[in-house]
């Protein structure tokens, strides 16, 4: 197989740029923030799930806050160990959620 020509990859590489630079970027202001604070006496092991993948881990030690951003539309929950129910969510916006202490599991309240 031969290489392109030097003309040909030129117009692809120009081509690849131009589409990159026409992206918009969205402003920080698009963002949606979501804030988890661990009121439990243990360590929380949770999880941010978007769009049904596992996003970012939080080992949360008591009294510590975690807040994370993403794009609106997206459809977010959160993962934890030792907790009653399952999965919370999807988490609504504005809502700040605290993990307490429940009789033997891990509970969320939200505030």
């Amino acid at each position: 197989m031969s290489k392109p020509s030097k003309p040909f990859a030129f117009a692809i590489s120009l081509a690849l740029s131009l589409a990159a630079v026409a992206v918009p970027a969205r402003a920080a202001d698009d963002w949606i923030e979501y804030k988890v604070v661990n009121n439990s006496a243990n360590v929380a092991h949770c999880t941010f799930v978007v769009d049904g993948r596992s996003d970012k881990y939080l080992h949360m030690k008591p009294g510590e806050t975690v807040t994370q951003s993403y794009l609106p539309g997206r459809y977010v929950q959160l993962v934890c160990e030792r907790a009653k129910d399952l999965e919370w969510g999807p988490l609504k916006t504005g809502v700040a959620y605290t993990l307490v202490d429940g009789k033997k599991w891990l509970e969320m309240v939200e505030k």
